[in-house]
């Protein structure tokens, strides 16, 4: 557990001593909170971290320890069963150098398990690395993994391809290089893993947020541009992420 809290006013009206006293009196009840909470056999540790901004602490937590994943939950303004990530999830998002896990308003309450990861999939490297990491989480979980794909028929894409060499339209040629990748990334994933293939037709947020009804978890990888190594989430990615039923994680990019 990693509480991040800046020195602000109240720094200023009491000495160092005493605001420090009165911080850690605070994260300490938060930390209580925590013990009540999780299983008596997960490991824990309070981590009490000065930065200016709640998400650069954590960021800096997480590179400095070699953390594989960052857990946030959703702004407390969000309707029970969505996201809708505060300002600080939204900062945590963008630029995190390792994946970033979002829980929806009251899935601690929920109680469920990993049974059915959800994989978005564009054919980019980052969808890759996303299906990847998807794939990782499900065998340690006994978990299926379903990869989605969605093809946006583009207007006036029903006209031919190739004249005169048989018909075929140009979304149904986007549609099928689109499918070709998918199966060929679900072809590489190692063997034993559960892995099922889906193409949808329609918006991509629209799909996957409503996909996201009926999974465990979503997992989308970030936008191939953006700092290096880090999360930067492109307009569909964070549209999913704002609205989804369920936990996502959100993918950096590798080298």
């Amino acid at each position: 557990m990693t509480h991040v809290h800046p020195y602000g006013p109240m720094s200023n009206l009491l000495s160092s001593g005493e605001y420090e006293s009165l911080v850690r009196d605070v994260t300490e009840s938060a930390f209580l909170a925590v013990q009540e909470t999780l299983a008596s056999s997960l490991e824990r540790e309070l981590r009490l971290v000065s930065d200016a901004t709640p998400a650069g602490g954590l960021q800096t937590v997480a590179a400095d320890n070699g953390a594989s994943l960052i857990v946030v939950g959703s702004s407390h303004r969000s309707g029970l069963g969505r996201v809708h990530p505060g300002s600080v999830t939204e900062s945590v998002l963008s630029g995190a150098p390792v994946p970033v896990a979002v829980a929806p308003s009251g899935y601690a309450r929920q109680g469920g398990e990993l049974r059915r990861i959800g994989c978005g999939f564009d054919g980019s490297s980052e969808s890759r690395e996303a299906l990847q990491w998807a794939v990782s989480a499900a065998r340690a979980r006994d978990a299926e993994v379903v990869a989605l794909s969605v093809h946006s028929p583009m207007a006036f894409g029903g006209v031919s391809t190739a004249p005169g060499l048989g018909y075929q339209s140009a979304n149904d040629a986007l549609r099928a290089g689109l499918e070709a990748k998918l199966h060929a990334a679900v072809e590489c994933v190692d063997a034993g893993a559960r892995v099922s293939a889906r193409t949808l037709d329609g918006d991509p947020v629209t799909l996957l947020r409503d996909a996201s009804a009926e999974l465990d978890l979503m997992v989308l990888g970030s936008r191939g541009f953006g700092p290096f190594r880090t999360l930067l989430l492109g307009s569909v990615s964070r549209a999913v992420v704002r609205d989804a039923a369920c936990p996502v994680v959100a993918v950096p990019r590798h080298d």
